[in-house]
């Protein structure tokens, strides 16, 4: 069934190849808790309507299974909207144009939830966003949960914190004493909504223009205590310099870290480190539970190597999982549809094309 087989990706993972559903799901969304920010497993607060059964057959070929969709499989129509941030939602003026404005009225106006989804803390751009919205600007949320931090933050639709997850302790101190063994800059996402580093500089600069909040210079020493008993809690922790010298260190982090970590990449010059399990499509679980949803009701939005999860789970289930052609190739190839730019609308064509007008829903009667 469709269930076993989403279940089985979410717990640990198969590569599906198929010519209509292309990608190789390597994730695992059991999040292992840390300190006292304990909370279930995203596969235990998976919505009771997602066990159901379809017309779906699966061929194993080694460690690859094929999903082959039967003719008379019915789409569902958008209950909620699953959108990336920066390079889905907002130009690359970190902006959100009017034609995305306009469509993300419409379809709150249709009574669908929009769910932001992004790597981003809380900060001044969603103020930002609520301001260029016309909603409360004190609001954390547009009519849905928000998922923030990679997943890691998850916020009810009235923007109350409802679930966190974080590093302990000792991966903090690796982390801090790989950035310092290799001279790269490091910052952590800290659970006060503050962006920390042992120093600014240039590097921890390039946060400025997300309108995340301002990193602030707390010490080396104060930066190893974050985890620890009575101290700040860590959600994340990134490594920022020049693409070549990342591009070198992700190995040697992986290997360093082993499962004690996830290692991922959202935008240039920024390698992020998150807690076993975590990743966006963990976040959307935890807020499709609110909502009563399941994966197959959605349409889910991005851009990076950071939304390939959540991209793989909505579209494994049914849903419209969508790509923005500014997107890189892996979530290309794991998408169904791939849309305009963030600079052309894109984000306006895909809400406009399958929220609101259903296209994939008349496509799928076209074919039965």
């Amino acid at each position: 069934t469709k269930t076993l087989l989403l279940l089985s990706l979410l717990a640990g993972g198969v590569g599906i190849a198929a010519s209509d559903v292309a990608f190789a799901p390597s994730f695992s969304l059991a999040l292992r808790p840390t300190l006292d920010m304990r909370a279930p497993s995203p596969l235990s607060s998976l919505p009771h309507s997602l066990a159901h059964t379809s017309r779906l057959g699966v061929s194993r070929r080694g460690a690859c299974a094929t999903l082959m969709m039967g003719s008379g499989q019915e789409r569902n129509r958008v209950k909620a909207v699953f959108t990336d941030v920066d390079g889905t939602l907002l130009n690359s003026k970190h902006g959100l144009d009017d034609a995305t404005t306009l469509m993300l009225k419409k379809v709150m106006d249709k009574g669908i939830p929009v769910c932001m989804a992004t790597g981003k803390a809380r900060g001044p751009w969603v103020r930002q966003v609520m301001e260029s919205m016309g909603l409360p600007e004190e609001s954390w949320t547009l009519n849905g949960p928000s998922v923030f931090i990679q997943g890691l933050l998850v916020c009810n639709p009235e923007g109350k914190a409802i679930h966190r997850t974080v590093l302990d302790n000792p991966t903090v101190r690796k982390v801090n004493a790989l950035a310092a063994d290799r001279g790269v800059s490091l910052v952590s996402y800290t659970t006060d909504d503050r962006i920390v580093a042992a120093q600014i500089d240039e590097w921890t600069d390039l946060l400025l223009p997300y309108s995340e909040p301002t990193p602030q210079p707390i010490g080396r020493r104060e930066m190893d205590l974050l985890g620890s008993e009575g101290a700040l809690g860590a959600h994340k922790m990134m490594f920022m310099g020049p693409e070549e010298v990342l591009r070198g260190l992700r190995g040697e982090v992986e290997a360093a870290l082993g499962d004690e970590a996830v290692v991922t990449k959202a935008v240039e010059r920024m390698l992020e480190v998150l807690p076993p399990g975590a990743s966006k499509g963990a976040g959307v679980l935890q807020a499709l539970d609110m909502l009563g949803l399941r994966p197959g009701d959605c349409l889910a939005l991005g851009d990076g190597e950071n939304d390939l999860e959540m991209l793989e789970m909505v579209r494994v289930d049914g849903g419209v999982a969508v790509a923005m052609g500014n997107g890189v190739p892996k979530l290309k190839s794991a998408a169904e549809f791939v849309v305009a730019t963030n600079d052309e609308g894109g984000a306006a064509e895909a809400l406009q094309r399958f929220a609101l007008d259903g296209e994939h829903v008349r496509v799928q009667e076209a074919v039965s």
